[in-house]
């Protein structure tokens, strides 16, 4: 008998492991609303994903320090020029981050409405340019 319950958990926990594996939890790439909380959680839904991008641009140039630093600097499309606007000046005097592979790469303070639909991501060297290429190839449809 006690084998029997031994197999049979275990196979609830093998096909409980199957269907998780299925479900992600991870976000889209875009841009999300930080709640204010002080907790730094993001919104469930992101403002813009990154297929709302029109334009991108790899950019460079020296900090403080005298290091060399990459940024992309960005416009949304022109559908996502007013839901940008909008929920930056929600925004205004708190956070919002961009998300890449699940992970937050920044979380700048927003200090007034973007209305021009411009935005800049910045992050480790390796991390920007690997975000870089990988969003060219999806805005190129090579992905």
């Amino acid at each position: 008998m006690g084998k029997v319950v031994s197999v049979l958990r275990i196979a609830l926990l093998t096909l409980t492991l199957v269907i998780s594996a299925g479900v992600s939890a991870e976000r889209e790439d875009g841009w999300y609303l930080v709640d204010d909380s002080g907790k730094m959680s993001l919104a469930d839904e992101p403002i813009v994903t990154a297929d709302g991008f029109a334009e991108l641009r790899l950019d460079s140039g020296y900090n403080n320090n005298g290091e060399m630093v990459y940024m992309i600097a960005g416009r949304m499309t022109d559908e996502n020029v007013t839901v940008w606007a909008d929920a930056t000046e929600k925004a205004i005097g708190r956070q919002i981050a961009f998300v890449y592979k699940g992970r937050t790469v920044c979380a700048p303070m927003v200090n007034a409405r973007i209305e021009s639909g411009n935005f800049s991501i910045s992050g480790t060297d390796a991390l920007i340019k690997e975000i870089y290429r990988d969003l060219v190839k999806r805005k190129n449809g090579d992905v």
